[in-house]
């Protein structure tokens, strides 16, 4: 693992809406109580917030903001793609709300990677990874030979863009070869509670124990845990099962 001066928070909790609900039919005001209850959720403890969906429907400097005044720490997922200008531009005005990661297409140019890179010199800036819910079949339809294909092919551009870290699900840490290993920090998505795996997104999810031994460095936890019905108990279960406060 690489480490990270200014990342402490190991464990990041994904403001995903309720399973069901479609992002175009909730209210700002929804969207925002709904954030508003999982900040007051995780509320001293050591955890970032993971926003993509939220942070669009509501505007992205509007959730930015005000979940800075909460104290709240943030994983800004939106995997952004176009133009070096278009990016620039459009990170520069997330720089000023101090997102401690961000991620962006994979195929921008080194010229945009770097950029936002030095806009946010405290930030994790991954370049977005391979999607935990899709299998070989899926891969295969976009021209690889199967998901292990598109992992390594993943890594290279990571590598080529000097990425400090790496977002893909824990079942392909394996595939990362060794001497990139030690020079990356690895951010799952797909970490979930043992008794939340039964769902439609645990294709390549492990459980948190077992995403820890092959390799995961930061965990993203979704709906198994801010769904639950004490979600601050659930976080604080996944923190003391990891040993991480």
């Amino acid at each position: 693992m690489l480490e990270l001066q200014h990342l402490t928070e190991r464990v990041i909790l994904s403001a995903d809406l309720p399973l069901g609900a479609v992002p175009a039919h909730r209210t700002k005001i929804e969207v925002f109580q709904f954030l508003g209850g999982l900040c007051d959720a995780i509320e001293g403890l050591n955890v970032l917030l993971k926003v993509e969906v939220v942070a669009r429907v509501c505007g992205v400097p509007e959730v930015l903001q005000y979940l800075k005044g909460r104290n709240v720490r943030v994983m800004l997922d939106l995997k952004s793609s176009g133009t070096d200008n278009t990016l620039l531009n459009e990170y520069l005005v997330y720089a000023r709300y101090e997102p401690a990661i961000v991620t962006i297409d994979s195929r921008v140019t080194r010229h945009a990677f770097d950029g936002i890179k030095n806009m946010l010199p405290s930030a994790l800036v991954l370049p977005f990874g391979l999607p935990t819910d899709k299998g070989d079949a899926d891969f295969v339809a976009e021209g690889y030979h199967d998901r292990r294909s598109a992992a390594k092919d993943y890594f290279v551009r990571a590598e080529y863009l000097e990425a400090e870290g790496l977002l893909c699900a824990p079942r392909d840490i394996r595939w990362i070869p060794s001497y990139q290993r030690d020079q990356v920090s690895i951010v799952c998505p797909g970490v979930k509670p043992s008794d939340a795996m039964a769902d439609s997104n645990s294709l390549n999810a492990l459980a948190p124990t077992e995403a820890q031994r092959a390799g995961t460095d930061f965990f993203v936890f979704g709906r198994g845990v801010n769904d639950h019905p004490d979600v601050r108990g659930r976080v604080e279960q996944m923190l003391d099962l990891l040993q991480l406060r």
